[in-house]
């Protein structure tokens, strides 16, 4: 594998970023603006020791939790990550990263319940970083 590669993945689980994950013989590359379940084409922008990084160029088979974005600026704006895939997937995204997070940082061996959501998830926000 070598930089500028493009290869035929699907798209497995989510960085605690919102980075799709998904696997070139067992090689994980890390994809923005995908979602899990998703069968995507990708050109490798960034290759280190064990991972890279690469592009969406086509999705060619969406996943079942893929949802329109809501803001035209998603994908160039980078501001909600995960807003491609749907309400009900993110807040089961949220609970299993917790519930990661505690058993593999933590020690802990719990089960976390389920997140709750909002009527309304949007225009919620108040806080923007403008580099």
């Amino acid at each position: 594998m070598k930089k500028n590669d493009i290869f035929e993945i699907e798209i497995t689980d989510f960085t605690t970023a919102g980075e799709g994950i998904g696997k070139v013989d067992a090689f994980p590359l890390f994809v923005k603006d995908t979602v899990p379940g998703d069968r995507v084409r990708v050109r490798v922008t960034k290759l280190l020791k064990n991972y890279g990084y690469g592009r969406l160029l086509e999705i060619l088979q969406p996943s079942g939790d893929r949802v329109p974005a809501r803001c035209p600026e998603a994908r160039r704006c980078g501001g909600c990550q995960i807003q491609e895939m749907s309400y009900e997937a993110q807040l089961l995204w949220k609970r299993n990263l917790v519930e990661s997070n505690l058993r593999r940082i933590g020690g802990f061996q719990l089960s976390v319940p389920p997140v709750l959501g909002m009527a309304d998830p949007w225009h919620y926000r108040n806080k923007a970083q403008i580099p």
